[in-house]
């Protein structure tokens, strides 16, 4: 009985110190994750080249990951597997609603700007002129959680008077005539193949080089232009903060300078340190007058 006992409290004892290296082992790795919206495998040698600087300025070891949903990003801060991510302004709040995590850094578009635009994109030979020349015509959304693809327009249409507050998109639209892509791609394809008269889309979608073909480009055009929309930003998980924040954010301004090509394929083409009131302003204005803060932040 004794040396079942003895047995069972050193088999305990092994298992507790167990566990406890391999926390240890795991707390000692900066864990970075990605936005949903990058391809791992397409990412795979830009992922392995930041991992490997930030753990030479860290001086520990680092991993980036990119999860399947943004859903992962908050539940990893939360419970402290991720330390920090790159996320949407719209994943920033919730982020922070939540007290999981608390803003970092501001990533700058290409224009040097913190704000970036939502897009209504027509065939360039469409008789469309106006986005009133929408009314009951069939459109896509990027997605139904979109800020840019969705939100930003939605809020649009109410500030031109082309929808009442507290109506759906549909009043205007028509209920047959609203698609909710899978992403921007998604939005764009519909377009290109006459599913639908109009997309809503980021302004990178169309004026960048990462998403359409120089032909697909000449296919279409702007029909209007709304936002602003917060850009991207970094946040780190809320017991990371402390006095390394400075040191941290020392390393990626510097990081971002000297090497330039890498993280603007990763992140931004800049960092800016905002306010997070300043920066997330337009963007709680667009949920409260659409009436779609209560579904995407929750009811707290």
């Amino acid at each position: 009985m004794v040396l079942t006992q003895f047995v069972f409290s050193s088999f305990v004892l092994f298992v507790m110190n167990l566990f406890f290296c391999l926390s240890q082992a795991y707390g000692g790795t900066f864990v970075l994750a990605l936005k949903p919206d990058k391809n791992p495998d397409k990412m795979k040698e830009e992922r392995l080249n930041l991992e490997k600087l930030l753990s030479e300025k860290l001086k520990k070891n680092v991993r980036v990951i990119i999860p399947l949903s943004g859903s992962v990003i908050h539940q990893g801060l939360k419970n402290g597997q991720i330390d920090m991510a790159y996320v949407s302004s719209m994943d920033l709040l919730q982020i922070e609603r939540d007290q999981s995590g608390v803003l970092f850094l501001v990533g700058e578009t290409e224009k040097k700007s913190t704000y970036y635009d939502s897009l209504w994109l027509v065939k360039k030979e469409s008789t469309i002129k106006e986005l009133k020349d929408l009314k009951n015509k069939p459109i896509a959304f990027s997605s139904r959680t979109s800020t840019s693809g969705y939100l930003v327009p939605f809020a649009d249409l109410i500030k031109k008077g082309l929808i009442k507050k507290n109506e759906s998109v549909e009043s205007f639209f028509g209920r047959s005539h609203v698609q909710f892509a899978s992403g921007y791609g998604g939005a764009i394809q519909k377009l290109l193949a006459g599913q639908v008269e109009a997309a809503a889309v980021s302004d990178y979608v169309f004026e960048g080089d990462k998403y359409l073909t120089s032909q697909e480009k000449d296919k279409l055009r702007i029909l209007s232009r709304q936002g602003p929309v917060p850009g991207h930003v970094l946040v780190i998980k809320s017991n990371n903060v402390g006095l390394e924040m400075d040191l941290l954010k020392k390393i990626f301004i510097e990081l971002q300078r000297n090497e330039k090509e890498l993280f603007q394929k990763v992140f931004a083409y800049g960092w800016k340190d905002i306010p997070l009131k300043e920066h997330v302003k337009p963007l709680e204005e667009y949920l409260l007058l659409t009436g779609l803060d209560k579904t995407w932040l929750g009811n707290k």
